[in-house]
C-alpha cells in the first residue's frame, strides 16, 4: 500500500544496508513490489501485458545486438547505484562484475518501460541513475511512441535529454516501430 505524507513531514531514509537486512530477514519478500530510491521505499507499479511485451522485445534486441563478453544483460534485477538506492530497471547493460556474485554497482545503459510508472521513471530515477554513474538512461514511453534518452551525466544530472522514435547504443538501434504498441481496442499489437 502506498502512503503519501504531507509536505514538510520529516522522513527517516533507509541505507542500502538496512534495506538488504530487511530483505535477508524476510521483512520484505518477493511479493513486496518496492524499490529503494533516495533512501525511500517506492511502490513499483504492477506490470501489465503491454509492459511485459515491450520488456521482452527489448530483451531480445539486447541479446541480438550487445557484446555479451563485455556487458552483462540484466532484466528487472537490482543495480546498486548509490548508498541509498537500488533501482530495478526493466533492462540494464552493466560491466561484468569481477566476482561471481552480487549486483552490479553501475551500468552503461538502464532502460525503463513507462506504461504506468512515468512519474517515477521521469522525475525520480534520472537523478538516481545520473548520480550513480549510469552512462545512459532510456525511458520507453509507449503511449507517446517515443524513447526519452538521458545522456552525459554530470554532477548528478543528465546534461543531454532527447525524445526520439529510435535510440542508438553503439551500432545497435532500438526502434519504437519494432516494439509492441497499444491498438485502438486497448490490446497489444
Amino acid at each position: 500500500m502506498a502512503v503519501e505524507l504531507a509536505p514538510g513531514v520529516p522522513l527517516a531514509p533507509l541505507s542500502l544496508r538496512q534495506y538488504e537486512q530487511m530483505v535477508d530477514q524476510g521483512v520484505l519478500g518477493e511479493d513486496d513490489r518496492v524499490e529503494l530510491l533516495n533512501g525511500m521505499l517506492v511502490a513499483v507499479s504492477p506490470q501489465g501485458d503491454l509492459h511485459g511485451d515491450i520488456v521482452a522485445a527489448i530483451t531480445d534486441w539486447a541479446y541480438d545486438h550487445v557484446d555479451r563478453v563485455q556487458l552483462q544483460i540484466r532484466c528487472q534485477l537490482p543495480v546498486r547505484c548509490l548508498p541509498a538506492s537500488t533501482p530495478e530497471p526493466d533492462l540494464v547493460l552493466a560491466d561484468r562484475p569481477q566476482g561471481t556474485q552480487g549486483h552490479p554497482t553501475g551500468a552503461t545503459l538502464a532502460i525503463e518501460v513507462a506504461v504506468s510508472s512515468a512519474p517515477v521513471d521521469l522525475e525520480i530515477k534520472p537523478s538516481v541513475y545520473a548520480r550513480g554513474g549510469v552512462e545512459e538512461y532510456w525511458v520507453v514511453l509507449p503511449e507517446q511512441r517515443t524513447i526519452r534518452m538521458h545522456r552525459r551525466p554530470r554532477d548528478g544530472v543528465y546534461t543531454q535529454v532527447d525524445d526520439a522514435t529510435e535510440a542508438s547504443f553503439g551500432a545497435a538501434v532500438l526502434r519504437m516501430a519494432d516494439l509492441p504498441s497499444v491498438d485502438n481496442t486497448g490490446g497489444t499489437r
